[in-house]
């Protein structure tokens, strides 16, 4: 899937998965602050799911891995979030009270310098205060000076992909979003670009 410009991807057959991945990916070692947003043209609301966020390199997305839950050949699983609420995180998932549905935009920030990941709905940070998240010490999700919760990868060694992965339980109305890597110069503005960051895929 190329990231420098407003990708679409759509399930063609219910009952089934479908994984799809940008083309590049960012590795610890980088530095800047990224985001790309997925737009939800359509999600089936009764058995209906999407999963938006990162993933690991893979040979093959045959059979499709569930972003966050699944591991590639040497053990490394993603993070995403779950249209459902869940957050899943290298394998472990955490519930919170904050769901994405048809007609939201999904935003991904990965933030290279501080090695913090954030998501945002419609143009704001998604998981902020009591939001059903558990935050434990040396845990995962940490709370920032701003109410935000984020995810922490400092002390790790990653290399993580835009992904998404789609369900549906219904014939009539098939899974279906819209990727932007770009922001305006692909075609579309993102709905919020949160301060200091650049798109996804633009150049490091």
């Amino acid at each position: 899937m190329e990231t420098n410009f407003l990708s679409t991807a759509l399930l063609q057959e219910p009952h089934k998965y479908v994984t799809v991945h940008a083309t590049r990916s960012r590795v610890h070692t980088g530095d800047g602050m990224w985001y790309y947003e997925v737009s939800i043209l359509t999600l089936d609301s009764e058995g209906g799911t999407a999963v938006i966020g990162w993933d690991v390199p893979r040979d093959s997305l045959s059979p499709p891995p569930l972003p966050g839950q699944t591991c590639n050949d040497i053990g490394q699983v993603g993070l995403a979030w779950q249209s459902d609420g869940l957050l899943h995180l290298k394998g472990k998932s955490f519930a919170s009270e904050v769901t994405f549905t048809e007609n939201d935009v999904v935003g991904c920030a990965m933030d290279l310098d501080t090695q913090l990941l954030t998501w945002y709905k419609n143009g704001e940070p998604a998981f902020v205060g009591e939001c059903g998240l558990e935050c434990v010490p040396g845990g995962p999700i940490v709370p920032g000076s701003d109410d935000i919760l984020r995810v922490s990868l400092v002390g790790e060694e990653f290399e993580l992909i835009p992904a998404c992965c789609l369900y549906s339980a219904c014939v009539d109305k098939p899974a279906k979003v819209s990727l932007n890597f770009a922001g305006k110069p692909g075609g579309k503005a993102f709905r919020g670009l949160p301060p200091g960051h650049e798109p996804f895929g633009g150049i490091e």
